[in-house]
């Protein structure tokens, strides 16, 4: 079984401190892959990392623009499909599997006795989270985010790919209801884990009690917002059982955001705009970044009561 992963390097990797701890990153998978094909949509240049590398023989370098992630996993997954590999895995950065996660992950893959997984995706946690022991090897799910799953080149090769309409965001749950609909199967393992450093804890105390929430940046927020509009419009008479489960997820996200984020006003502003847009039609790429000080036209003009709901 041939596995390739491709990484995306999306900021300068110069500090000793950065180049080490992304080296042990990389080797939590680096020795197990028969590939490591690495994305340099920094902009800037990464000899230092590079330099490090050089130990791995089984590394290579390619420099690009910042497609968009919609984009990026295409590009990989194209270079997956013409090299011949039967799983590729995206990567990003400050995402590592825990101890022996991704030989555990292909091993079952190797013992697999019926139809290969579409997906087989690690437990991922953030590093502050603590991890559940659990015996399940694996269980059938509706979706996932792909960053660190095993995706199947061949069910890739045979599908329309990723949705570009989403460019950030959303797009790899499209990918995972759509191949569900086919009879493809999507499964995660709970007993192996890939750890994420990618977040930021709000906090809040109400008297005696502390409740805490991770952030959602604004430009992560306004995809999201926008993306999950279009997803459930799409799915609605395909899969209503994941389109009600969403729902009530992003109604506790909500919930939880108004509570412990103190931007809550002003990224509610931000979910205001998204949902305006996608009314309008608005798709794809919006703007690099968000800011809360942008006046757009959408909220001069008064839209204020398109409301996002609590």
């Amino acid at each position: 079984m041939k596995i390739i992963v491709g990484l995306f390097i999306n900021k300068r990797i110069a500090t000793k401190e950065d180049i080490d701890k992304y080296t042990r990153d990389m080797m939590t998978y680096v020795n197990s892959a028969d590939k490591v094909l690495i994305f340099n949509i920094s902009g800037t240049t990464q000899d230092s990392f590079y330099s490090v590398l050089t130990r791995f023989k089984n590394v290579e370098y390619t420099t690009c623009p910042d497609y968009g992630e919609v984009g990026n996993y295409k590009l990989f997954m194209h270079q997956a499909v013409k090299e011949g590999f039967d799983y590729a895995i995206p990567m990003e950065l400050d995402y590592y599997y825990h101890e022996d996660t991704f030989l555990n992950l292909k091993r079952m893959l190797l013992e697999w006795k019926n139809e290969l997984p579409c997906i087989l995706s690690p437990q991922p946690l953030f590093t502050c989270e603590e991890e559940k022991p659990s015996s399940i090897q694996y269980k059938e799910i509706m979706g996932c985010h792909l960053v660190g799953a095993f995706v199947n080149v061949a069910d890739y090769k045979e599908s329309d790919g990723f949705d570009e309409i989403y460019y950030q965001t959303t797009f790899d749950y499209d990918y995972c209801l759509t191949q569900r609909s086919k009879g493809k199967h999507i499964y995660v393992s709970p007993c192996n884990i890939l750890r994420n450093r990618n977040f930021r804890i709000l906090e809040r105390k109400i008297l005696l009690l502390t409740i805490t929430s991770y952030e959602v940046g604004a430009y992560h927020l306004y995809y999201e917002t926008r993306n999950r509009m279009y997803l459930w419009n799409k799915f609605k008479d395909i899969d209503p059982k994941y389109i009600k489960r969403d729902k009530k997820y992003q109604r506790a996200e909500l919930k939880e955001m108004r509570i412990c984020d103190r931007d809550y006003k002003e990224k509610r502003k931000i979910m205001i705009l998204a949902k305006y847009d996608y009314s309008v039609g608005q798709m794809g790429k919006k703007f690099e970044t968000v800011s809360f000080h942008q006046k757009s036209k959408v909220l001069q003009d008064g839209t204020e009561n398109n409301e996002i709901s609590d």
